[in-house]
């Protein structure tokens, strides 16, 4: 095994790309903010990005009941735990860009919320107040 200076400024590259894109940086009021959540069968996670950095994390598993839920569910489940966790980040700003993978959530959200599920419902319900966009990888709808 050889590892010289050739080895070792590979090395240091690869760290130094590592540390710059997880580490956290502050928070800006001013800059407009974007949320990634997602949901799997387990857990649920997020982060707040500006400029494309992250500034926090947050994650959760689920529990039992929660496990249970139809993956429209999950994801919204995703996006109302975002919001919750990042509260004092979104609350009263406007422009927040929510990121998620699932297509059908745009549906729901363009739907009427008596046309939903209960559950749905208020999950819909609490995210009222917040002015958020949805945006997935096919389009942008406005809530």
């Amino acid at each position: 095994f050889k590892f010289d200076k050739e080895q070792r400024c590979a090395w240091d590259k690869i760290v130094d790309t590592l540390a710059e894109n997880t580490l956290l940086r502050y928070y800006d009021p001013v800059k407009p903010v974007v949320i990634e959540c997602n949901a799997s069968l387990k857990g649920l996670g997020a982060v707040l990005l500006q400029e494309g950095r992250p500034v926090c994390f947050a994650s959760r598993t689920l529990n039992e009941t929660e496990q249970k839920y139809h993956p429209l569910e999950l994801e919204c489940l995703a996006v109302v735990f975002a919001c919750t966790k990042f509260d004092q980040y979104i609350y009263g700003k406007k422009g927040i860009t929510v990121l998620s993978d699932h297509r059908p959530l745009e549906t729901i959200f363009k739907k009427e919320m008596d046309k939903s599920p209960l559950r749905l419902q208020k999950m819909l319900l609490s995210l009222q107040r917040y002015g958020l966009t949805l945006s997935t990888d096919l389009g942008t709808t406005r809530w």
